[in-house]
């Protein structure tokens, strides 16, 4: 279905008979466009591709293709976790057995001609359960890659495993880096700032302002605002929970509504306070020049932005994030 904009929406579903299963664990894109995914089927996680023929890329016809075991380096049942497409590579991360990099995405005819190289403890990967891969890019320096792991944190320079003195009584949830070379750690204890210096700061209620010390996602932005660091983090205390009081989006119950005002970041935000004929109070914020609305939730939660400077609040459930030019994308529950 197209909507307002003229853009059109493909689905690939199990119904559409394009997916064996319609749960989708993670997801990368290569520079041909292919669609690499973790599917979960009968409790199995396997690894399965959209591939498109040259310029049909959205057009619905993609073919789905499941990689067969026998090409596969790893043993049946292994817990895949994380994807990351980069250049020629997909970079695929697992619990217990370490990662693993497809070397020729960009020019294998088929899957029998992947070639996969294997990470673990043979080469000294100090920790096998990885959840994430990130890059960070350092002025003048080879770009490391950081693996993150449930409790620590590790750069790879393509020989060499090094271990970060980052840790936490508790667990990451995710990662990504800036334009000026600092490495943002998601946990439920709060957001870590890793510095290209090797500083670690921490971020939290106390500090930023957070409703939450549980980070759902955090996104860095290349530089923006005239400085490199830009950076935009959620919190939501629970995350798998309804994010919204029931009816306060369909205004049904109001009996009170006051027009006002807030200064977020550099412009002034129009905002309605609302009140609730059971007597609960909720602001919605919108910012013109951002488009950001913000709606009072059920659990705490809230989106922050920091630019090195200052940490702006937006009052919103969110739990993923990315960054598309000047776009900001959110997802919630």
């Amino acid at each position: 279905d197209e909507n307002a904009r003229g853009r059109t929406w493909e689905k690939y579903d199990k119904a559409g008979g394009m997916l064996p299963t319609n749960s989708i664990t993670d997801i990368a894109v290569d520079e041909n466009h292919h669609v690499w995914m973790i599917i979960e089927d009968s409790k199995r996680k396997e690894l399965a591709r959209l591939r498109f023929s040259q310029g049909t890329a959205g057009s619905g016809k993609g073919c789905f293709e499941l990689i067969p075991e026998d090409r596969l380096p790893w043993n049946s049942g292994t817990d895949l976790t994380t994807l990351r497409a980069e250049g020629e590579n997909l970079f695929l991360g697992t619990h217990s057995d370490g990662f693993y990099i497809l070397t020729n995405t960009l020019t294998a005819a088929d899957s029998s001609q992947f070639i996969w190289q294997h990470y673990g403890s043979s080469e000294k990967l100090p920790n096998l359960d990885i959840i994430g891969f990130e890059r960070v890019f350092l002025p003048g320096k080879e770009a490391p890659l950081a693996l993150l792991h449930p409790n620590a944190l590790t750069f790879w320079d393509g020989t060499n495993f090094s271990i970060s003195p980052l840790s936490v009584d508790g667990k990451f949830s995710c990662m990504s880096a800036d334009g000026a070379g600092d490495l943002w750690v998601g946990s439920n204890k709060g957001l870590f700032r890793v510095t290209k210096e090797g500083d670690i700061f921490l971020y939290n209620r106390m500090n930023a302002n957070f409703h939450s010390n549980n980070i759902t996602a955090v996104v860095g932005c290349q530089k923006t605002t005239g400085r490199e660091t830009a950076v935009w983090v959620a919190c939501n205390e629970n995350p798998d929970g309804a994010d919204h009081e029931p009816f306060i989006l369909s205004f049904n119950n109001i009996e009170q509504k006051v027009a006002r005002k807030k200064k977020l970041g550099p412009t002034e935000a129009r905002f309605y306070e609302y009140v609730l004929s059971t007597g609960k109070k909720f602001k919605q914020y919108r910012n013109d020049e951002y488009g950001v609305v913000e709606n009072c939730t059920a659990v705490p939660a809230s989106l922050h932005y920091f630019d090195g400077l200052l940490w702006d609040k937006y009052e919103t459930a969110v739990n993923c994030l990315a960054v598309d030019g000047d776009y900001l994308w959110t997802g919630s529950n």
